[in-house]
């Protein structure tokens, strides 16, 4: 017989090997496919597996909790930066630091104000006096001849109209002194003199006029040698008196002269 040649039962073995192989084939191919119920009832078949939508509980403890936005801290009352004082007569209003405190005057020369309107002082936290003010009284001037005078500062101020016809001037805020012996004697201080400009006459104009005949304020805060600045205390002559005009203090002591008004 031909080695080509088979009997029934080689023939019978080559058709089961055959079956054999394509089974296992079919088990391999199936291995690979998952059944996948449809919507609509029918089952479908996919080659990889759909990933989970559902967060395993490793991504679920992992994952920051959403908060919601923090709430604001309730934010405390605004204290007012100013007050206002309206003088007895009900003529004069001026504005001022709502932590300083408005009091009658306790200079010794208090006693020559007496027939006069009121003698006030306004005195800041610490209990130093930083302006006073004296109603009713006849404006003038300090004048120490042959002392040099200098003028720091000068700015008019809005709405204050003089009343005094004959002087033609503006009252203004002033900060000025004479430099003598024992050291400058400056003021800040609210003038319806006009400025000086004989830098040698050792004159200091304050005051000003009220809308009644012979009558006018003072409003002033001296400034001497010895007077405790807000400033480097070796300071001295013009440099501590500039020195001073940096200062917070200084500015809101012009503020408050600068805020002057009539009332009638």
């Amino acid at each position: 017989m031909s080695d080509f040649q088979s009997d029934g039962t080689g023939t019978r073995r080559s058709r089961l090997l055959a079956i054999t192989v394509a089974v296992v084939a079919l088990v391999v191919v199936a291995a690979g496919l998952f059944l996948v119920l449809r919507p609509d009832g029918s089952v479908g078949g996919e080659t990889e597996a759909t990933p989970s939508a559902t967060p395993t509980a490793t991504e679920a403890a992992a994952a920051p909790e959403e908060t919601g936005p923090a709430s604001p801290e309730p934010e405390e009352p605004a204290v007012p930066e100013l007050a206002s004082y309206t003088t007895g007569d009900g003529m004069l209003q001026f504005d001022y630091p709502s932590g300083w405190t408005i009091q009658p005057l306790s200079s010794p020369s208090k006693d020559n104000y007496d027939q006069w309107g009121e003698a006030l002082e306004i005195v800041n936290g610490e209990g130093q006096t930083m302006a006073e003010v004296i109603t009713d009284f006849p404006s003038g001037f300090v004048a120490v001849q042959g002392v040099p005078y200098f003028e720091f500062d000068y700015e008019p101020i809005p709405g204050l109209e003089d009343k005094d016809p004959t002087r033609g001037e503006a009252p203004a805020f002033v900060f000025h002194g004479l430099d003598q012996a024992a050291g400058f004697d400056a003021d800040m201080a609210i003038t319806g003199w006009g400025r000086v400009t004989d830098k040698e006459s050792g004159v200091l104009p304050h005051g000003f006029e009220f809308t009644r005949d012979v009558s006018g304020a003072f409003f002033h805060r001296p400034i001497g040698p010895d007077t405790v600045l807000p400033v480097d205390p070796a300071l001295a002559g013009t440099e501590r008196l500039e020195a001073y005009m940096q200062t917070e203090e200084y500015q809101d002591i012009k503020k408050m002269m600068m805020s002057v008004r009539f009332l009638k």
